[in-house]
């Protein structure tokens, strides 16, 4: 009667041998594999015929198709799950894990990672002008207030009709200009000026506001 030690060595090394066996056989399969895709290539691309073998491509041809299309529904599936999880958000905040966060967010919504907001694009400066220049378009409803005096003249003068400073940056109107008596003209050899309105100039005919000073045109007094 076999002992005890000889009968588990016996099952042991029947053991290997069937390991042996499982392994040759897995081989074969892949052998057969192998073989039947070759064959399936040849007859697909015309180089060879097997008439017998026909129905199998066949099947094997309606697999593909229908494998390709589960693939395209997986897409999809995985297209709309993206949507959903990251909606197009205007000015969102985008996360390292690809999350579009709503702008304000301070964690990410998808990882929960603290969120860092991207650093906002510095203002342009603004160019700096001179207190008593006139810029356009810079501030149209400064136009006509003296620099000097701040008094409000027409949109189109020069000078201011009341300190006879100019408002467009120019020197003051010379205090020899302001105290100058005007020329009278000779009866003889020049005819009679027409009769002035109120506030209009001697030395350029401009027409200025009734409490004018000095001629808002040529800064020039006026009398």
């Amino acid at each position: 009667m076999a002992s005890f030690i000889d009968r588990v060595a016996d099952f042991g090394e029947k053991a290997r041998l069937n390991s042996q066996i499982k392994d040759m056989e897995k081989q074969k399969v892949d052998l057969f594999t192998n073989a039947g895709t070759l064959t399936y290539n040849l007859c697909s691309s015309g180089k060879l015929q097997i008439p017998e073998c026909e129905g199998i491509f066949n099947e094997i041809l309606t697999l593909n198709n229908r494998i390709e299309e589960i693939r395209n529904q997986i897409e999809k599936i995985d297209e709309a799950r993206n949507m959903a999880e990251n909606p197009v958000i205007p000015n969102g905040i985008p996360c390292a894990c690809g999350r579009v966060n709503v702008p304000g967010a301070r964690f990410c919504a998808g990882c929960g990672s603290p969120i860092t907001a991207p650093p906002e694009p510095p203002m342009p400066a603004e160019p700096e002008f001179s207190s008593t220049e006139y810029i356009p378009g810079k501030d149209e409803a400064n136009i006509g207030v003296c620099p000097s005096c701040g008094f409000e003249n027409k949109p189109e003068a020069i000078f201011c009709s009341n300190c006879g400073q100019s408002i467009i940056g120019g020197a003051p109107v010379s205090e020899e200009k302001a105290d100058a008596e005007p020329e009278t003209a000779q009866p003889e050899e020049v005819e009679a000026a027409p009769a002035r309105v109120q506030g209009q100039c001697a030395s350029c005919g401009f027409v200025n506001r009734p409490d004018a000073v000095f001629c808002a045109e040529c800064g020039s007094p006026i009398n």
